[in-house]
């Protein structure tokens, strides 16, 4: 009976939870990515290390750390799965061919683009400062 009553308290509490809670996820990008804007073919063939030229630069890519619902909720709109996106890598890794976007904490995502020109970086809408510069997702 203990039990029952501590998982319906759970889930009341899970149910609760603000519906703000929510990630919404954005690029942002560093001194010398130009571009404002980029199809999302071309962003699913960055981060999953199939392309690293962007308009003739050589993209540093970053993302949220394993887990983060902005990290799951970017997959998401590339249309994978954390798993699948993790097997793609490990064989990218494997072959040599590409190295995996570094993983960030929210809160170093900011600093990483200042201190990489190149940097293309997946935040959270929500922490997204005013000084940054923005790339929008274009559905193909």
């Amino acid at each position: 009976m203990k039990r029952h009553a501590l998982a319906l308290v759970l889930l009341a509490s899970i149910a609760a939870a603000p519906s703000g809670a929510r990630a919404d996820p954005v690029l942002i990008a560093g001194a010398e990515v130009s571009t404002n804007a980029l199809p999302l073919s071309v962003v699913k063939r960055l981060y999953l290390g199939q392309a690293t030229f962007l308009e003739g630069v050589d993209v540093e890519l970053a993302m949220p750390r394993d887990g983060s619902q902005t990290l799951d909720a970017f997959l998401r709109r590339l249309d994978l799965s954390p798993d699948e996106f993790h097997r793609r890598w490990i064989r990218q890794i494997l072959s040599g061919r590409a190295t995996p976007p570094r993983q960030l904490a929210p809160a170093d995502a900011l600093a990483y683009v200042r201190s990489h020109p190149r940097a293309l970086v997946v935040v959270d809408d929500s922490l997204l400062p005013a000084d940054a510069r923005r790339v929008s997702i274009i559905d193909d």
